[in-house]
């Protein structure tokens, strides 16, 4: 995962954003050099330099014909901008095929945008080494819609083009509209970690950029420990406190077969044994866990996230439910995934 700083930020959201990098280990950022409301990049580009010789970290800038104007640097002399630790180029709009096939001969990681390549414009590009980089829509209702999104990654994936692309930050966010930074409209007022596992599961996105400001930090520890050890957290909330220290905060794994119903938990049959007192289930709805109990005899203790809502069952009984806000993690549980029940209000 990536964080982003621009021209625009004062420097106390800047200095909140790299503490944070720094303590969970991000070395890597987006950052803009074409920004309208940004007349004068040098103090910015000091920044990045210090930062770059202080921790090592690398930069992914946006770039625009602007940008030459604002440096008072040629094409050619783009090369400049390596000493402050901008290893990468996002060639977002302005440069025609020709120079951008001059800005990748100075050997820097060159991403284009992926939200608007066209199949002819990548024949073009074809002998050029570079990321598919998707487009932020600070407007609501501009952001791209599923279909077009998946479109336009098979038409990289086609290429073996590596993908990024942008979720939108929940506190500093940015301005002028202070709306959020999705790539993928339905992504705006979501939460981050949950945005963070459609991309990554249902769209197979290879990298992902936190496009303003920061999150939550029990959201960002979830998508550290799903980056490092593939872990679906899910948050829930517990109706039987009996089960906590038998449910929450230890790893299972999600069952291989789908069913439209639920996602069963392997290696659970049994955990009936640790209720005191047996209680149907009032009614089965989508996110809420469930547990067979003893009138389903050998399944007895099971449990099931349920993906749809079904009528009540005396045989269930309810035992927590996933926050509201966490829901649409049942969607990404495909693929037998690990996964690990988090009570909520013990971190939050």
């Amino acid at each position: 995962m990536m964080f982003s700083i621009y021209p625009t930020d004062s420097m106390d959201v800047r200095k909140k954003i790299i503490d944070l990098a720094i303590r969970k280990g991000i070395n890597a950022f987006f950052v803009s050099l074409h920004i309208l409301e940004s007349d004068d990049l040098n103090e910015f580009l000091n920044y990045l330099q210090k930062l770059f010789l202080e921790h090592n970290f690398k930069f992914h800038a946006d770039i625009s014909p602007r940008t030459l104007e604002l440096l008072n640097l040629n094409i050619d002399e783009l090369y400049k901008i390596k000493k402050y630790g901008i290893v990468g180029l996002r060639i977002d709009f302005g440069f025609n095929i020709e120079e951008i096939k001059k800005i990748a001969n100075e050997d820097f990681i060159i991403s284009l945008n992926a939200s608007t390549i066209t199949r002819n414009e990548m024949e073009e590009l074809k002998n050029i080494d570079f990321i598919g980089w998707h487009n932020f829509y600070p407007r609501p209702e501009t952001g791209l819609n599923s279909e077009y999104f998946k479109r336009q990654n098979s038409l990289l994936r086609e290429n073996n083009v590596k993908l990024y692309s942008f979720i939108p930050g929940s506190v500093f966010l940015r301005s002028p509209l202070y709306e959020k930074l999705p790539t993928v409209e339905s992504h705006r007022y979501r939460n981050p970690y949950v945005n963070y596992l459609d991309l990554k599961k249902n769209f197979k996105i290879d990298n992902i950029v936190l496009s303003e400001g920061l999150i939550d930090e029990f959201d960002l520890d979830n998508i550290i420990n799903y980056e490092n050890n593939q872990i679906i957290t899910i948050p829930i909330e517990m109706n039987i406190e009996d089960l906590v220290p038998v449910i929450c905060d230890r790893c299972f794994k999600i069952r291989i077969e789908e069913t439209d119903a639920s996602w069963r938990v392997e290696n659970t049959r049994g955990f009936d044994k640790y209720i005191k007192k047996h209680i149907n289930s009032d009614k089965r709805v989508k996110g809420s866990i469930q547990m067979d109990n003893l009138s389903y005899k050998r399944y007895a203790g099971e449990v099931h996230i349920m993906k749809m809502d079904l009528k009540q069952d005396d045989r269930v009984m309810k035992i927590g439910s996933i926050k509201e806000e966490y829901l649409d993690i049942v969607n990404y549980l495909g693929g037998a995934p690990i996964i690990i029940f988090k009570r909520i209000k013990e971190v939050k």
